[in-house]
């Protein structure tokens, strides 16, 4: 077997490893194209030593093996950042509700571009009256006392959620006004 073959069979047991670690990853939860190339990365870095031990390392080119994965996984459409603002908006709108910056905040940090945030987000049909009244339900059976009704505003504007919108919702609330 010539140098050129080998270093091409480890670069093929290369991506079938990082196959394997996206197919894990995947496997929890659905992940933005951004998240799941840092992820890579950190897998990478960590079994680097083990690797370097190997005939041919310095040779393979590993960056170019992660851009492949994650290129046949989006072709595939195991990884869509569209359907990941999707997954995410349901998530958080069923178990930890967020203001609307909170939400694009949080997935800016998983590497999602802003225009597709903007346009997921539209076509998520995200409610922010909606998640801040959860949260206010939420809050209304946690707290009691004189001043519930400051605490319960001063929750939701540090959750993200304008001043107006927890107003008007306080406002509506008989048992709070």
């Amino acid at each position: 077997m010539s140098e050129k073959e080998l270093i091409a069979l480890w670069e093929k047991e290369t991506e079938e490893w990082f196959m394997n670690k996206a197919l894990f990853l995947l496997s929890y939860r659905p992940r933005s194209e951004k998240e799941m190339e840092q992820r890579l990365q950190m897998y990478l870095k960590k079994s680097e030593p083990t690797l370097k031990k190997a005939p041919f390392f310095s040779q393979l080119k590993t960056e170019q093996v992660i851009k492949k994965v994650i290129a046949d996984f989006k072709k595939k459409r195991l990884i869509n950042d569209q359907e990941f603002i999707f997954w995410w908006c349901e998530q958080r709108s069923r178990f930890r509700p967020r203001s609307l910056i909170q939400l694009k905040t949080e997935l800016r940090n998983k590497g999602v571009d802003r225009k597709i945030i903007d346009q997921g987000l539209k076509a998520a049909g995200y409610n922010e009256e909606k998640m801040a009244k959860a949260l206010l339900e939420k809050k209304l059976k946690a707290i009691r006392g004189k001043e519930r009704k400051r605490k319960i505003l001063l929750y939701l504007t540090r959750k993200g959620f304008p001043y107006r919108l927890v107003k008007n919702l306080i406002d509506e609330r008989f048992d709070l006004a």
